[in-house]
């Protein structure tokens, strides 16, 4: 019963994800299926809004410029060995200084679906909340952490060196709604 309410939902996100109201096309059409992952690892972290996307060290990927002001990376994770619901400890550091951009990680439950997990978001200081504008980010260098516990108590981890090489704007969730 477990496995049918989650990939109910999962549909049912995936279809109000990919449609608004007024018929506005330009918001992304959420798969209705991931494949699943091969990493070749008991666990990776990647990225991907709607379904896991390996990445490798020295990739670039974009920063979200969030419709309520606030930026992130869409951050996923794949792993076999996981139970359906892991508690996930993320986050984002800068390389020179080791230290965590947004003062510390962060943690949530997941739901894995086909050893995957998407669409967390990895949150970057500024935007309406600081100083720093997304294209401020443009070049730099920056490294994703992911961390999870499986049932038997042994933690698995991953990071990946990623270079920040767009911006991506995402439009508002209620079009109108401000």
């Amino acid at each position: 019963m477990t496995h049918f309410r989650s990939a109910a939902t999962i549909v049912l996100a995936a279809c109000l994800g990919a449609c608004s109201a007024d018929g506005d096309e330009t918001q992304s059409e959420a798969p209705l299926f991931c494949a699943p992952p091969e990493i070749g690892a008991a666990f990776s972290v990647g990225t991907g809004e709607h379904c896991f996307e390996p990445l490798n060290d020295g990739d670039d990927i974009s920063v979200v410029s969030g419709s309520q002001g606030g930026m992130h990376i869409w951050l996923s994770i794949a792993c076999e060995d996981c139970s359906q619901t892991v508690a996930l400890t993320y986050g984002i550091r800068d390389p020179a200084t080791d230290e965590w951009l947004w003062g510390s990680t962060q943690q949530q439950m997941v739901n894995l679906l086909l050893r995957q997990a998407a669409g967390v978001t990895a949150m970057l200081p500024g935007g309406s909340f600081g100083s720093t504008s997304p294209a401020d980010y443009l070049g730099r260098d920056l490294t994703l952490y992911a961390e999870v516990e499986l049932d038997n108590g042994e933690t698995l981890d991953d990071e990946r060196l990623v270079t920040i090489s767009g911006v991506e704007h995402q439009a508002s969730a209620c079009p109108g709604c401000n």
